[in-house]
């Protein structure tokens, strides 16, 4: 850090973990409480699994003014499937499984690269859990 001015990584930091208060009660508002049983779970695939890859891979977390973890990986409209991908979709699965759900939807952007390979690799992976699984490629 020269001259007293931030690095891009510790901008990026404190951009993704401080918020305006208005938009934590915002957020808070919106915030899913209670059982989950027999419910259906709608995730976005990309900001729950790569912050489960990068908490996999040993990288830093963010525990955010709103509550929420955030991790500092940047997609910029690529991912790859890493040797994290598929411990974080089993992670998922058994978190998914603990609370009762009754269905998983996988949203997943069209844009990014591999998002079919992550697609087909959601579907296999979590096929034996006892909760049906769709996830669908989205523009």
């Amino acid at each position: 850090m020269m001259n007293g001015n931030f690095s891009e990584r510790q901008r990026l930091a404190l951009v993704r973990a401080v918020s305006p208060e208005s938009s934590i009660r915002s957020r808070k508002q919106k915030e899913i409480t209670g059982a989950l049983t027999g419910k259906t779970a709608h995730i976005d695939r990309f900001n729950t699994i790569i912050t489960l890859e990068v908490a996999f891979s040993g990288s830093p977390l963010l525990r955010c003014m709103d509550g929420c973890i955030r991790d500092l990986a940047g997609l910029r409209g690529t991912y790859r499937l890493i040797d994290k991908t598929t411990p974080a979709v089993l992670r998922i699965g058994e978190a998914l499984k603990a609370d009762g759900i009754k269905e998983a939807v996988f949203y997943l952007d069209a844009p990014v690269s591999n998002s079919g390979r992550l697609k087909a690799r959601i579907l296999e992976l979590l096929e034996p859990f006892p909760f049906s699984v769709r996830a669908e490629v989205i523009p």
